[in-house]
């Protein structure tokens, strides 16, 4: 059964349950607000991490909305609230960035998202107060570099689809060839034989209008009715044979395509 349009599959989801789990928990960890002026989390630190680990459920389904999505949580959770050092967050943004090119929709559509994810990740870096500049950069050209490799995945993809749509149609032709081979046998067993009974119901006419004035040439052509039946039925098999030798040799059917990864 075909999965609705615009419903993400069941694995994007219970990978979205998982992260948004592990992305609230990790909040608590020792380390999360190490060297911050925070105790610890806030009820809206816990809510973004869970709607960022949620949204990796439509990575697939709207790539083009979920990265710009993601980086602008992190904003306004930088914005707003203090940074956490987490995991979590940093793994779904990659997710986000290589979801932009690996599942592109169009190449304008890419564009769009990627400018807007990259400006976001501009401002979640300015925030830095160490280094604001440094580190928008390094996200800047992280960014690149990961949705690089996703546009890499995805020419990758789109150049498997096309040799499989080359091998299907190679197929089909196979199979034309090998119907038209099929019918010219059909066709050459049907000659042969109608030709070689032509020849015995002939000749058994023949036989027959000879036997009260000609006896001798009645059996002349009774030995030759002999001879012909039995070459008529030695003639049959020759086509059969390559009639089965066509068959065998037709190509297997394609396998089914692969879920997309």
């Amino acid at each position: 059964m075909s999965r609705p349009l615009g419903v993400p599959p069941r694995s994007d989801v219970t990978l979205a349950a998982v992260l948004a789990a592990a992305c609230a928990a990790e909040l608590y960890a020792p380390y999360a607000f190490e060297h911050t002026t925070a105790n610890g989390p806030s009820a809206l630190h816990v809510a973004v991490a869970a709607a960022l680990g949620a949204a990796v459920a439509w990575r697939r389904v709207y790539p083009m909305v979920f990265a710009p999505l993601v980086y602008a949580l992190l904003a306004v959770q930088t914005v707003v609230l203090v940074r956490p050092n987490v995991y979590g967050e940093v793994l779904v943004s990659l997710m986000a960035l290589y979801g932009i090119t690996a599942y592109a929709t169009s190449r304008r559509a890419a564009a769009t998202s990627a400018v807007a994810s990259l400006a976001f990740a501009v401002v979640f870096g300015s925030t830095d107060t160490a280094d604001p500049i440094g580190e928008s950069v390094t996200l800047v050209i992280f960014g690149l570099v990961i949705m690089l490799a996703g546009w890499v995945v995805y020419r990758q993809r789109d150049r498997a689809d096309e040799m499989g749509r080359e091998r299907d149609l190679a197929q089909e032709k196979a199979f034309a060839i090998a119907a038209t081979e099929r019918a010219r046998i059909a066709r050459e067993l049907h000659a042969a034989v109608a030709h070689e009974m032509r020849l015995v119901v002939l000749q058994a006419r023949g036989g027959r209008r000879l036997i009260a004035s000609e006896p001798p040439r009645a059996t002349r052509s009774c030995d030759e009715r002999e001879q012909v039946a039995p070459q008529c039925l030695a003639d049959v098999p020759r086509p059969r044979g390559l009639l089965r030798a066509c068959l065998r040799s037709r190509p297997a059917p394609p396998p089914p395509p692969p879920p997309p990864a």
